[in-house]
């Protein structure tokens, strides 16, 4: 059993009660001290935290005010009908010169294309390797650019399995097997690229023989780019669509 002392002031004399709670609030005056700090610390964080939002606020609309194409941000429309195709799309830069302008299309771009110019060989299997194929010269696998991109073959590779590889590429371009003159299927390669855009066979840094083995090293590249005239001025002249055939290895 225990039980609280206490001496009280009517025995002692002394208010006892009183000189401890007063030595308990002399004790007590550090601690007050650092939560007063404390609190004062804390209210500078947050107001140093407030002042460094605002002025990364202040930046971003400096930044925005430096940045002519938002200050100066133009746009660019066409008056074409809205029942008619549209041919051409509008866009302006800051730097672009208000006025109007007439843009007549004399003639719409067309898919670049590139086709063997002869047979691969007497009879081609697509679904052979390429060295068991039947082509007409010897294989050489490696590397093969086209459009800047990279198709690879190896002793695996059959005529099918190439044609997906470059289809698979993303070099813009859709690769088919085609037959050749006398009717044989599978004896030529077609290579077609999205309309407009020009096509580019082969590397410097190529190790394979693809452009020679397809037949494509020699083949004439044809398609039209588009033609348009600018206030009576022509502005991009149209015909033949632009290309390059690179052989770099050949058997």
């Amino acid at each position: 059993m225990s039980s609280a002392f206490q001496v009280s002031g009517l025995v002692s004399g002394l208010d006892t009660q009183s000189i401890i709670s007063q030595l308990m609030s002399i004790e007590q005056q550090p601690l007050n001290k650092i939560k007063v700090q404390q609190t004062t610390h804390n209210s500078q964080v947050k107001a140093i935290a407030t002042l460094k939002a605002a002025i990364s606020s202040l930046q971003s609309a400096a930044a925005t005010l430096a940045n002519r194409s938002k200050i100066n941000a133009k746009a660019a429309s066409t008056n074409t009908p809205s029942t008619s195709p549209t041919v051409l799309v509008p866009t302006a830069t800051a730097d672009a010169i208000n006025g109007s302008f007439n843009v007549t299309v004399s003639q719409l771009a067309t898919s670049t294309r590139i086709t063997s110019n002869a047979p691969l060989g007497t009879v081609v299997n697509a679904g052979a390797t390429l060295a068991n194929a039947g082509f007409r010269y010897s294989v050489t696998t490696g590397t093969v650019s086209i459009n800047g991109q990279t198709i690879t073959t190896d002793n695996t590779t059959t005529l099918n399995s190439l044609v997906a590889s470059i289809n698979g590429a993303g070099a813009g371009v859709t690769a088919s097997l085609v037959a050749d003159a006398d009717g044989r299927a599978n004896n030529r390669v077609q290579i077609v690229s999205n309309p407009g855009q020009s096509l580019q066979l082969g590397a410097l840094s190529d190790t394979s023989n693809m452009l020679r083995l397809l037949n494509l090293s020699d083949a004439p590249i044809t398609g039209y780019t588009a033609a348009n005239t600018n206030s009576g001025v022509a502005a991009s002249a149209g015909g033949r669509a632009t290309g390059e055939v690179m052989p770099i290895a050949s058997a």
